[in-house]
């Protein structure tokens, strides 16, 4: 708690996010979610690629506790998908 209340005033601070983030990051989000959509992630985080994002159809903002399986399966592809590039 006391990481966040320092750096309180960097929490949304895009180019502070858009620096660090690389395309071993993996974005989920629920297709129904009231607080974040698939374009706010394109706009923070400028240099993601799409497979990077993953949109859960009828979930919301809590995805990984409204459809845990889905979100279980997005995350294991996009790890075997890691595994594959690193060993190229």
């Amino acid at each position: 708690m006391e990481a966040i209340y320092n750096n309180l005033e960097n929490i949304y601070d895009v180019e502070l996010y858009g620096k660090y983030v690389k395309n071993d990051v993996l974005l989920i989000l629920g297709g129904n979610s009231y607080k974040y959509s698939h374009t706010t992630f394109k706009d923070v985080f400028l240099n993601l690629s799409p497979r990077n994002i993953r949109v859960i159809p009828q979930a919301g903002h809590w995805v990984h506790a409204e459809k845990p399986e889905a979100t279980k399966l997005a995350i294991m592809n996009f790890l075997h998908w890691l595994d594959t590039q690193k060993s190229l």
